[in-house]
């Protein structure tokens, strides 16, 4: 049996071998390259396997190995600081652990604004429209039955609506000069369509800005638990 094996046998099971090797990684990053390597043995054993070069399988192995370069080189660039851009980087070391390439893509969808006077941004009781993100100042939380509560550091405001279709189980108001980004829900849904990745990443932002939250939370007194 080894004595059949011959250089082009060599290219078969090396290409062949790479296909494997990258269908056992679950990082898309090292399953492409190992595609493009796998493609690349076969561009080469196709060339010399017979008297001609096998332009089809050639040309069908060349489409293969593009695509998943092009894959690969969309995947390194997403998840380099460098596909943040200059005018966000103050956001991004705030917004928490998401994907430079997906955080991009997030900032695409959101509109940035600079309040020029006190504004409500969501209202208690009512569904909001838009989902906000505190990038610096601070807002006042309003909820019947409890204290108002000031608050400064960055988060999103809206999110547990946003999530639930719900109405806000708060009011809250940003004071003059307050830095926020602004997705409107129905373009915020258009864009996740189109990204499953995008969802999961926002969720996973999400989900972290409440757990922050609530470790920073304090209990609610006794009296105002009875008020409500």
């Amino acid at each position: 049996m080894f004595e059949a094996i011959d250089s082009k046998s060599l290219l078969i099971i090396a290409a062949v071998g790479a296909y494997v090797l990258g269908f056992l990684f679950r990082d898309q990053i090292y399953t492409r390259l190992l595609v493009v390597i796998g493609s690349m043995n076969y561009i080469v054993y196709y060339w010399f396997a017979g008297p001609t070069p096998l332009w089809d399988a050639i040309i069908g192995s060349t489409l293969i190995a593009a695509s998943s370069l092009q894959g690969l080189i969309m995947l390194c660039w997403s998840r380099m600081d460098i596909a943040v851009p200059s005018s966000a980087r103050h956001i991004y070391s705030n917004i928490g652990n998401i994907e430079p390439g997906l955080f991009r893509r997030l900032i695409r969808s959101a509109e940035t604004r600079v309040t020029d006077a006190p504004t409500t941004l969501v209202e208690q009781h009512k569904k909001p429209e838009h989902l906000w993100y505190i990038v610096r100042g601070q807002v006042l939380l309003k909820r019947e039955g409890q204290p108002d509560v000031t608050v400064t550091r960055p988060g999103f405001i809206g999110e547990i609506a946003w999530m639930t279709s719900s109405p806000a189980s708060a009011t809250v108001i940003a004071d003059k000069g307050v830095e926020l980004l602004c997705w409107k829900h129905s373009d915020l849904r258009r864009a996740m369509r189109y990204s499953a990745k995008l969802e999961l990443a926002l969720e996973a932002l999400i989900a972290q800005d409440i757990a922050n939250k609530l470790a920073q939370s304090r209990p609610i007194e006794a009296g105002t638990a009875r008020a409500l």
